[in-house]
């Protein structure tokens, strides 16, 4: 059950923090939560594709209003980096996949799992899959600016304590 259905889970975790936390560094904070407010057609749309969800006409006229809003609203941006909405829209894609794996291992298990206990089978595999990403982007400058003897860093050691 853990390679089967608790690591996927724990990829589509660690996609979407890693996604949208790049997003925020390239894209304005108003743009990204703009386009993730059409979240409820992304999980509704993924809900369809694994028959989480039942087709129904009135649902997907709400779901189609919310996207044009959201369409409407980021058209406006400014200075528009196609990258960042990428990034934005593939979190949006892991978050979707991510609740509706959550959806049918919380319904379909013959193991039953409450929230908080999902949470425990999937924080570390999400943190090993966050891992890789940080190793190859972030581990060096991190690494060097504790090197360098920068008193801030002990000054966050020495705030995080308080």
């Amino acid at each position: 059950i853990y390679k089967t259905r608790i690591f996927p889970i724990a990829a589509c975790y660690a996609g979407s923090l890693w996604l949208s936390n790049a997003a925020y560094r390239i894209c304005s904070v108003s743009f990204v939560q703009i386009v993730k407010s059409g979240m409820p057609m992304t999980v509704y749309t993924m809900g369809l594709f694994l028959k989480t969800e039942r087709f129904s006409w009135p649902l997907v006229a709400d779901v189609m209003a919310i996207s044009g809003g959201v369409g409407i609203a980021a058209w406006g941006e400014a200075a528009l980096v196609v990258r960042g909405l990428l990034m934005v829209l593939g979190s949006m894609a892991c978050e979707a996949l991510r609740l509706t794996l959550v959806q049918k291992l919380l319904q379909g298990s013959s193991i039953r799992f409450n929230p908080l206990t999902t949470l425990y089978y999937i924080a570390p595999p999400a943190a090993l899959c966050l891992s890789l990403p940080f190793m190859l982007l972030e581990a060096r400058p991190v690494w060097a600016y504790l090197q360098g003897g920068v008193p801030a860093g002990g000054a966050l050691w020495l705030n995080a304590a308080n």
